[in-house]
């Protein structure tokens, strides 16, 4: 071996030596248990000790077992078992089925915290077999699982040496596993943040910085020249130039990863943004580390990879003279790094010690240091202006994203089934719709349920926008602040919803309201009855679920929340009535029900709110209810009515809970006789309707009537199946069943003569047709993403907002029985169809 990579191993060695021991660095017994074990648990393969599979491959190349692994074996067998035990796990076999083993991401790094997980990148022979690896996966849960019973988050990537050579994007995309959307990049990641635990080391660290775009070919000839040998190291390949399309998946997956850690990701998503306006020639940190490491070089930012990324981001932020997203990105690499020591006056762990380094230079003052200490306990108004923050510069991120894209004339380079999960994610994260409750991120603190909480009514003003206000304090401290409202809503229960889904609105938060119409007694109902039907929080949707259209899962009904017509019938009228008076009551025929609120939980896990108000309230109600709910949905888990009437509200109840149920169920297909004709008598007059495929058809008089009520009226809700019907070409039943409103979605339906068929729903479901079609259909999609993005970002100055109702590709098959059915184009389903294997 030569000089130079006796010098390289050494110096590459000793930075994994560090690493280990800062990884292990104020941590707690638990995590310090589980990470030096690992290793040990996937050399073995014995019944007595974690993750046993029988017949699973085991041994590590190289591997010898630790003083700590020692340790651990002495407690597990007797004596005369561990030395014979011991002795068998030293010896070297000639092929170990696992070539090495790497942490990599946060491990060891400033931003490890007690909360951080474990990436852990397992290389295994490229010869194993499906069996064998799907045993050595068998084994990686069932360690994951030990770990988990120890409360520490283990997660296992397996792969061999031609992983990034020959990407075949194996791996489900996750909150984990990045899918398609990574390669170069994620690679670049690895080898910055790398530590190698067991097995052989990585031979890119050791080979020369200034051939990267030769790399294969240098590696090559030093073979051939007998410098190295390619058993004697794990090889994952170069660099090399970075495709400008990778930037667009890395950009999503990050933006993805910021829903649930907003912190880690928003550093990320900068860090892309300057490598962006490097391009071609991006100043990668691991090749920066590796010239630095092997020259030898003194770096400030001590070969940790968050401190260089932070160094990087900070350059670039500060060169373009953005001070404002400089100093955002400061706090939440500050949050993120010091969820340890928010309440330490003092240590001498080497990341507190760092971090004091860290903002010494930044010049902070200490009331906000104390305020970011604190951020657990932040309340409304600071978690309200934080986030907002936070998506800005995360949206910051993705325009700038886009406008490269339309630059270098490219388009998402991803999976289409990957890329129809991460916009929808992104969708529902930040999407901003009139009708959705805008959900903040829980990570910003950790409970801002209030004490109080009035609710102000504003009606016929001059200098106010009418409406309802929210304030966070009693009714006798309202005048005191010039800002005194922390969110308004134009109806009631929009904001009710916002506040309870956001965790303001407890079971102990006392109520206060000022408003002409509702008093204190309903609107405290209203909060129990909604607290009881609609569960605060629940799990996150799952990929099946955001590849399926936001089905209704969970429905919460008030009946004249916000206008009771009752209230104005006086007390000497008739108090029995039957269920057609309830809708033409008294001389003038009026309608009893004023007012109908839904709040909805979707199968995306969104929550959205609908108000209808007016005399047609009720068949307003019923027309929007029977287009969200496409006929044979799954049945929804709960639904809940309920009145507010001051009179006749026990069968103001029956009447609308049957109505309501009724839609539901003929929709999902519980009634059985669904083309019937229904009437009922609304304000003097009586209206047939019948329910569609996905809709429901009103009409009066033998003509449909349209009568506006908040932007609901009968004929505003757009209605797929019937425009399909009439369509004068043929569109398969199954696709407007499969419809999402605010998406470009496109179906391929393959023909006999390997000609293929495309139908189109845009964003408002309008129908469109393309019949035999030819050329590969990834080719289509790529040229109609890139079409989308050229055509919705025509300009620099010409983007407005952010949106991420991305095109969404699917393909119609047959199954076995001769049902059609729609599925994710290119997604596991799809391929077993053609490869029933």
């Amino acid at each position: 071996m030569s000089s130079y990579l006796k010098s390289a191993k050494q110096l590459v060695a000793a930075l994994d030596k560090t690493r280990y021991q800062k990884s292990l660095v104020g941590t707690s017994d638990e995590f310090q248990h589980v990470f030096q074990l690992l290793t040990l648990l996937l050399n073995t393969n014995h019944s007595l000790l974690p993750g046993f599979v029988n017949e699973a491959p085991a041994g590590i190349a190289d591997f010898k077992p630790t003083r700590y692994q020692l340790k651990y074996l002495k407690q597990i067998f007797v004596a005369d078992d561990f030395t014979q035990f011991s002795a068998s796990i030293i010896q070297s076999t000639e092929t170990p089925l696992i070539r090495g083993v790497y942490a990599m991401g946060s491990t060891g790094s400033i931003t490890q915290n007690s909360q951080s997980d474990l990436d852990i990148w397992v290389c295994h022979q490229p010869h194993l077999t499906l069996v064998q690896r799907n045993k050595l996966l068998q084994k990686t849960l069932l360690i994951q699982k030990w770990a988990n019973s120890l409360n520490i988050e283990v997660n296992f990537y397996l792969l061999d040496e031609n992983h990034f050579r020959n990407i075949t994007y194996s791996e489900t995309l996750s909150t984990e596993h990045c899918g398609s959307s990574q390669y170069m990049l994620l690679l670049d990641e690895f080898y910055r943040s790398a530590i190698r635990l067991a097995g052989k080391p990585l031979l890119w660290l050791h080979m020369p910085v200034n051939h990267e775009e030769h790399y294969d070919t240098l590696v090559e000839k030093w073979v051939q020249e007998g410098k190295i040998k390619p058993h004697d190291w794990v090889d994952f390949g170069g660099l090399g130039m970075l495709s400008a399309n990778e930037y667009f998946g890395a950009t999503l997956w990050h933006l993805f990863k910021a829903v649930d850690s907003p912190y880690k990701s928003v550093i990320k998503v900068l860090l892309l943004e300057a490598l962006m306006a490097e391009y071609p020639t991006p100043q990668l940190i691991s090749k920066q580390f590796k010239q630095q490491l092997l020259s030898a070089t003194a770096v400030d930012h001590h070969f940790d990879p968050y401190l260089a990324m932070l160094q990087q981001v900070s350059s670039y932020l500060l060169r373009i003279n953005d001070l404002h997203r400089l100093d955002l990105v400061r706090r939440c690499f500050y949050i993120k790094a010091n969820r340890d020591f928010a309440g330490v006056q003092n240590s001498d762990n080497w990341r507190y010690q760092q971090l004091q380094q860290l903002i010494a230079s930044w010049g902070w003052l200490p009331q906000d240091i104390q305020s970011l200490n604190e951020h657990a306990g932040w309340k409304i108004k600071q978690v309200k202006a934080f986030y907002q923050s936070l998506v800005g510069i995360l949206m910051q991120g993705y325009r700038n994203l886009i406008i490269f894209a339309r630059k270098q004339k490219i388009s998402a380079d991803l999976m289409p089934e990957d890329i129809s999960i991460l916009t929808r994610k992104l969708y529902t994260a930040f999407e901003v719709l009139p009708e959705k409750v805008t959900l903040f991120n829980r990570e910003i603190a950790d409970n801002i349920t209030e004490k109080e909480l009035m609710f102000v009514e504003v009606r016929h003003s001059s200098a106010v926008k009418e409406g309802w206000y929210l304030i966070n304090c009693c009714l006798q401290r309202v005048s005191s602040s010039n800002e005194r409202y922390v969110e308004y809503a134009e109806n009631l229960s929009q904001l009710v919803a916002w506040a309870y889904f956001n965790g303001l609105l407890g079971a102990k938060t006392h109520l206060y309201i000022r408003s002409q119409t509702i008093g204190l007694g309903k609107i405290q109902q209203f909060v129990t009855d909604l607290r009881l039907s609609l569960a605060q929080q629940t799990a996150p949707p799952s990929n099946e679920d955001l590849s399926h259209p936001c089905e209704l899962r969970d429905l919460f009904v008030a009946v004249n929340l916000s206008h009771d017509p009752t209230e104005a019938i006086d007390g000497n009228q008739r108090r029995s009535v039957s269920s057609n008076d309830l809708f033409n009551f008294g001389p003038k025929q009026q309608s009893l029900v004023g007012s109908i609120d839904l709040i909805y939980r979707n199968r995306w896990n969104e929550i959205r709110t609908l108000h209808f108000a007016g005399e047609h309230a009720i068949l307003n109600c019923l027309k929007v209810l029977a287009h969200k709910i496409h006929r044979g949905a799954n049945p929804l888990e709960s639904v809940q009515v309920f009145c507010y009437s001051k009179r006749y509200r026990a069968e103001m109840l029956t009447v609308t809970e049957k109505l309501i149920k009724k839609c539901i169920n003929t929709q999902v297909g519980v009634i059985l006789n669904k083309r019937s004709v229904n009437r009922l008598q609304v304000g003097g007059k009586v209206w047939n309707f019948s329910y569609e495929s996905r809709d429901l058809k009103i009409e009066e008089g033998g003509s449909v009537r349209c009568e506006t009520a908040n932007n609901h009226d009968l004929e505003s809700v757009r209605n797929t199946d019937t425009q399909v019907k009439h369509h004068k070409y043929h569109f398969p039943l199954e696709i407007g069943e499969f419809a999402s409103e605010g998406f470009l979605q496109f179906f391929f339906e393959d023909n006999s003569n390997g000609s293929f068929n495309v139908y189109i729903l845009d964003e408002y479901n309008n129908p469109e047709v393309y019949y035999h079609c030819h050329d590969e259909k990834q080719n289509k999609i790529k040229e109609i993403n890139k079409m989308y993005t050229m055509s919705r970002f025509g300009g620099e100055d010409g983007f407005e907002g952010y949106s991420f109702n991305y095109p969404q590709f699917y393909q119609l098959i047959t199954t076995n029985n001769g049902e059609n059915k729609v599925v994710p184009f290119h997604s596991q389903q799809h391929l077993q169809y053609y490869d029933p294997r």
